[in-house]
């Protein structure tokens, strides 16, 4: 009998699934007086969509079918996956109102529960007051006299240059030294904690009872939990599938790890030190609640390290590819010179053509190329909707709305014919329009740690420029990329730098 019912409901949900969006939206739509976009409809229960994304990101093709669409005619089209209907744009009106105009309508859909085992009610996760008060509690840490305090990041280029240099005069993957680098100077401005690991020398932290863990060990855990988080993220509605027992082991070190970093910090007084600095610390100072502490302090370093490290290794994989190490060169030490005490923030910012380099870096690959809103109401955007895009565009409530910022910036309408070659120099005197170049976010979500994040990669790569004559690697054709929180580069970025 059991059997039967279910069967039966089986049955209703598999009628449902396919009248809904191709009839019951429809038309609700037009009964609003807006049309629903383009359909790519998957049925039943957009299961083999659902399969077909995962084989995508298995193969190594995303990047192949994020062209396609940034270059098809529709700019926002509807399809489905793992039993979600999907609104998928590019458009940068539509992304206006998300993020900004019509900002409240908009919530962050399964992001909370997706990200909680290791983020818990950090930024990134939270939305709604609680998303207001951690922005207000957060903004000041980001003051400019933090984030352009380059003392910290010249320490860890002097190890970087060390690996390098040891590599002697051979190719090497640029990518995981980048993401050593990163990491290791989030860790030091964070908690104050300087692991230096691209010295090659095992440190080892303290943790809950006087246990001790190795970098290694921290490093691992924060790569499984953060590699568990991307799976979670990819599956949608069904992310409570991805909560392994290792994903929660390796969060259990991460925020062991964390609480006795905090512990600590709450035992000393303000250090105004610059050389000194701790996140930790200073956030301390404003609350004494450890959980919001660390869920704050780590948010920010998992979309911190993860994402200028990134930026870093597409920044060098252009560099080669292209042939342009050596003007970029030029331009570095015509403005800036060959002195390490010269490179200061205002140095970086006037340097125009590092500046086009990295803004066109950004555009070519968005360090987060996906991002995902959900719809608290019915919801009625002045445009997107039907074939063409240019009716308005109904999204009932609760459906998720995938803004394509990959998409978005390779758009041909917005950049040209040539939106898919890196060309730092279209920026010369580029007018962008508004809200078609977005790396890193915009409206009320803006991403706090934007001015860190150019600022880091801006110095390594222009003390990189002072110290190398030249920098060899492949073309374009030996590269593939992995999506996930950002975009890694397969199977990496070997490079070879080259001393006169």
């Amino acid at each position: 009998m059991i059997g039967i019912v279910l069967l039966l409901a089986l049955v209703v949900a598999m009628i449902y699934d396919y009248i809904y969006p191709r009839y019951l939206y429809p038309y609700r739509a037009r009964k609003l007086g807006a049309e629903p976009p383009t359909e790519h409809l998957s049925w039943p229960f957009g299961i083999p969509a659902g399969f077909g994304f995962l084989k995508e990101a298995r193969q190594l093709r995303q990047m192949e079918t994020s062209l396609e669409f940034s270059h098809g005619p529709t700019k926002t089209v509807v399809s489905q996956a793992f039993g979600s209907h999907i609104i998928v744009t590019r458009d940068p009106e539509v992304i206006k109102a998300m993020l900004s105009t019509q900002f409240a309508d908009f919530g962050l859909a399964n992001r909370y529960k997706v990200l909680y085992p290791l983020l818990g009610d950090g930024i990134f996760t939270s939305d709604g007051p609680h998303w207001k008060s951690s922005r207000t509690l957060l903004r000041p840490l980001f003051m400019r006299e933090r984030v352009s305090n380059l003392k910290m990041m010249e320490h860890h280029v002097q190890s970087l240059f060390k690996v390098i240099d040891g590599w002697n005069g051979q190719p090497g993957n640029v990518q995981t030294q980048f993401r050593l680098l990163t990491r290791d100077t989030a860790l030091h401005f964070l908690f104050g904690v300087d692991m230096d690991s691209l010295a090659g020398v095992e440190q080892y932290f303290e943790i809950r009872g006087g246990e001790k863990i190795s970098g290694t060990e921290l490093t691992d855990a924060i790569r499984v939990a953060a590699g568990w988080l991307g799976v979670r993220a990819k599956l949608m509605q069904l992310y409570w599938l991805a909560s392994p027992p290792q994903m929660w082991k390796a969060v259990k070190i991460c925020h062991a790890f964390v609480d006795k970093v905090i512990e600590t910090a709450k035992t000393k007084d303000k250090l105004e030190d610059d050389a000194e600095y701790s996140f930790v610390a200073d956030l301390c100072q404003y609350t004494s609640d450890s959980k919001l502490i660390r869920d704050q302090a780590f948010s920010i370093f998992v979309a911190g390290f993860g994402t200028t490290s990134s930026l870093m290794s597409h920044l060098c994989m252009h560099l080669a590819a292209t042939k342009r190490w050596k003007k970029l060169r030029e331009h570095v030490l015509h403005d800036i010179g060959t002195d390490p005490s010269a490179v200061t923030f205002e140095t970086l910012k006037s340097c125009k053509y590092l500046q086009w380099c990295i803004n066109e870096s950004l555009r070519m690959h968005p360090n987060v190329p996906l991002n995902l809103r959900r719809a608290r109401r019915d919801i009625v955007l002045p445009t997107g909707g039907g074939v063409d895009g240019k009716s308005p565009l109904f999204i009932p409530k609760g459906r998720d709305i995938v803004y394509h910022v990959l998409a978005l910036h390779h758009d041909f309408d917005i950049w040209g014919k040539d939106a898919d070659e890196y060309i730092p120099e279209r920026w010369d005197n580029l007018k962008v329009p508004s809200w078609c170049y977005i790396p890193f976010n915009g409206g009320p979500r803006v991403c706090l740690g934007q001015q860190f994040a150019l600022t880091e990669a801006a110095y390594v790569l222009c003390r990189l420029v002072q110290e190398y004559d030249d920098l060899i690697g492949p073309g374009y054709d030996a590269y593939k990329f992995r999506f996930s929180l950002t975009i890694a580069i397969e199977p990496g970025v070997t490079v070879k730098f080259v001393r006169s």
